[in-house]
Parts: C-alpha cells; sequence; structure tokens
C-alpha cells in the first residue's frame, strides 16, 4: 500500500511537471512567433526602398537568382 501511494505521488509530480514543461513551451511559441513577426518587418524594410517602394540592389540580385534557378529547373530560358 504504501508503494501504491508513493507511486500516485510520483505520478502527481510528473503531471505537474509536464503542465509546467507546456505552459513553458507555449510562451516560447509565442514569442518565438513575435520574433518572426519582427524579422519580417525588418527584411521588408530592409529590402524595399522608402522613397520609390522599389527593391534595393542586393534583394533585387537574390529574386533574381531564384528566379533564374527555376527557369533552368524548368528547361525555360530567361
Amino acid at each position: 500500500m504504501n508503494q501504491e501511494h508513493t507511486d500516485s505521488t510520483d505520478l502527481k509530480e510528473i503531471r505537474q511537471l509536464l503542465s509546467h514543461l507546456h505552459g513553458e513551451i507555449s510562451s516560447l511559441e509565442e514569442s518565438y512567433q513575435a520574433v518572426l513577426l519582427v524579422l519580417q518587418k525588418f527584411e521588408g524594410v530592409a529590402n524595399l526602398d522608402d522613397l520609390t517602394g522599389l527593391m534595393r540592389r542586393r534583394a533585387f540580385f537574390q529574386r533574381w537568382d531564384v528566379l533564374l534557378k527555376k527557369c533552368a529547373s524548368l528547361g525555360e530560358s530567361c
């Protein structure tokens, strides 16, 4: 009977720990999502000229390289 009580106490502690960990993980996921949103906004600001709204040189050539590779993989000419 004493072993059953110990097992029950251990299970209760494990459940509490798991519940706590779940809360911590949820909090980290929310923080991660917030950081991603900030980074996406920053990337948009960094890649576009404020005055013209056009892509900056580096962003343009990065996009250009992606398009060239896609054309090559499809067997299309650019």
